[in-house]
């Protein structure tokens, strides 16, 4: 389980993770990480595993609004702070969120127009530059081929890479745009609603 502390600012911001283990032969883990930088806005976080403090090998991955990310290691006492990888711009998606997969030991994220994937390894150093790894063709499966082409090309998209337990990947597309509603008075407002058309594609 994570937990970010309630925030009134930007310019003191820390993260607190707990977790406690459905296993009671586990440690409960609780550990206050170093300071972020002043006015850190953070998109979302991922982890390499479940927090343990024994894993010198568990890395906490933060994406922050726009092209950065930053890398932490709680269990490593020769890495106390967090690891700046060095910014790309119009490198990663705004609008998709980082992951980890235990299948290829990476932190992935699409790119915009989602041709590639921006792979980073858990222990990458510095200012590392990340690798970038070749998606298949875009297309739409043979059900969305009709009518539903022009919806949803009227629709914004976010793009995200997933992965299943089983270790199978997987990559999904959501459609959404804002929708006009008409009240009983004759006055028009715009309701942001989520369209079930998605196109998954395996990996």
């Amino acid at each position: 389980m994570l937990e970010k502390e309630y925030l009134t600012s930007t310019n003191n911001v820390r993260l607190y993770i707990y977790y406690k283990p459905t296993d009671d032969t586990s440690k409960t883990v609780r550990v206050r990480l170093t300071h972020l930088p002043s006015g850190s806005v953070i998109q979302n976080i991922a982890m390499s595993s479940h927090p343990d403090l024994d894993n010198e090998d568990w890395v906490v991955a933060i994406k922050f609004n726009g092209p950065q990310i930053k890398l932490y290691r709680p269990a490593c006492p020769t890495e106390p702070m967090w690891t700046n990888v060095k910014a790309m711009p119009r490198s990663i998606s705004t609008s998709s969120s980082l992951m980890y997969s235990k299948k290829d030991q990476r932190f992935y994220v699409p790119t915009p127009g989602s041709d590639y994937l921006y792979s980073l390894h858990p222990n990458s150093k510095e200012n590392d530059h990340p690798e970038f790894v070749d998606m298949f063709p875009d297309y739409l499966p043979e059900e969305h081929l009709d009518h539903d082409v022009d919806e949803m090309n009227s629709c914004a998209t976010t793009v995200h890479f997933v992965e299943a337990a089983s270790g199978e990947q997987f990559f999904v597309k959501w459609f959404f745009k804002d929708q006009l509603e008409i009240d009983d008075k004759g006055l028009e407002s715009k309701k942001k609603s989520h369209q079930k058309n998605k196109a998954v594609h395996g990996v």
